[in-house]
């Protein structure tokens, strides 16, 4: 049964995140993934150990900065070739301090 407080539920997070049609990686301050889901890799062509050794910079231009940022981008493939994806970034902010990022990667290719 599905509850009002459905983000309470134990698993509902996990469940959305690691199997959304889009990439979603969560980030430290410094560009470091921290984690990553199923298409994010399906979709770079990485396995989960390879990404999560790679900055966010090295994936693509990353200039940081703060608040929420929309972009599209040509992220290159593990094998070369270029995805076009659409990039949402959205801070993760803790007691006003942001700690990190999530990101989606929306392929528009």
């Amino acid at each position: 049964m599905l509850r009002n407080n459905v983000l309470e539920q134990p698993g509902a997070f996990q469940n959305f995140f690691e199997n959304h049609p889009d990439g979603i990686c969560v980030v430290d301050v410094d560009g470091h993934l921290l984690h990553v889901n199923a298409s994010a890799l399906r979709m770079f062509g990485y396995t989960r150990e390879e990404l999560l050794q790679i900055t966010l910079p090295q994936l693509f231009d990353w200039s940081g900065g703060s608040g929420e940022a929309r972009l599209e981008l040509a992220i290159p493939h593990k094998r070369g070739f270029f995805v076009y994806v659409r990039v949402t970034c959205i801070p993760l902010v803790s007691g006003g301090q942001e700690l990190g990022r999530f990101i989606t990667f929306e392929d528009i290719s």
